[in-house]
């Protein structure tokens, strides 16, 4: 694959290594994080965390390396899929990517401290909300894994987000997008470049986005 660097390279997807092939979602466990942000600290609402972009309200998202929420009573260090998490209130982050049509599994791990049955979160793809805890609302003292299946209609460029509301703090970690049928379903690795190269990855069945095939 050739491409031209630019100027917001953290951004790009293709400088990323590929961890986990089955993530349609890239950067879900949010490892790739600015190195500005020390163990044991946060940031708000950072702009350069590979594939994802915060919306910011207030002082949240903020992106969490390594720190310690046993005064939140939620599981001391290491969280149950590792050291990183984004934490919400009233905000939200969100992720373009390109898939074909099929069904998808969206899997998180998610906790609140404080979480009422007025405080909600959503999963929303293409502005579908296809998990809304306000309709099932969940108890959540500790770290839950949620999963939820679901159909991509079209194939081509699609976006993901997710947002919360109320006065709960919800943290969300190890967020990942699979196909139902792993061998029946392909997916396309969305990037921002726009390469002065044209083809430089030689699939000229793809010309309206610069992506990679996995």
């Amino acid at each position: 694959i050739v491409t031209v660097q630019d100027s917001d390279a953290y951004n790009n997807y293709y400088n990323i290594p590929v961890t986990n092939l089955s993530n349609v979602l890239v950067n879900g466990d949010f490892e790739f994080i600015p190195s500005s942000i020390a163990s044991g600290t946060s940031i708000i609402c950072p702009t350069n965390v590979p594939g994802w972009r915060f919306q910011k309200s207030g002082n949240y998202p903020a992106l969490l390396n390594n720190v310690d929420l046993t005064s939140q009573n939620i599981t001391s260090l290491p969280y149950p899929f590792g050291s990183k998490c984004v934490s919400f209130r009233g905000s939200s982050i969100y992720q373009p990517f390109y898939c074909t049509a099929g069904n998808y599994t969206l899997s998180a791990y998610i906790s609140s401290a404080n979480a009422l049955n007025t405080h909600y979160f959503y999963f929303i793809v293409n502005n579908v909300t296809i998990y809304s805890s306000q309709s099932q609302y969940p108890t959540l003292r500790d770290w839950q894994q949620f999963n939820v299946t679901f159909t991509i209609a079209k194939t081509g460029y699609q976006l993901f987000r997710i947002t919360s509301s109320g006065g709960a703090t919800f943290y969300f970690g190890n967020i990942s997008l699979k196909p139902v049928i792993s061998n029946e379903i392909s997916y396309l690795r969305f990037s921002k470049i726009e390469s002065q190269i044209f083809n430089g990855a030689f699939e000229t069945e793809v010309q309206t986005f610069n992506s990679k095939t996995l």
